[in-house]
């Protein structure tokens, strides 16, 4: 069983709030993922929501991982 990962697919939002999204600030995305990280998730699959893709995807890398 140590070789098998669950790794959820997450979808996120940095900046607007969404229902049924982990979204918010920079902050509050980081601290949702590092609740996920806390039950034990070693990998995550995020999908930025909505428009703006590549816009997120830079948030994610600038704002939020660096502090999850």
């Amino acid at each position: 069983m140590d070789d098998i990962t669950c790794a959820p697919n997450v979808e996120v939002r940095v900046g607007d709030v969404r229902p049924g999204v982990i979204s918010g600030s920079p902050d509050q995305v980081a601290e949702r993922l590092r609740a996920l990280t806390g039950m034990g998730f070693t990998v995550l699959n995020l999908k930025p929501s909505g428009p703006g893709r590549d816009e997120q995807v830079e948030r994610l890398a600038r704002e939020v991982l660096p502090a999850v």
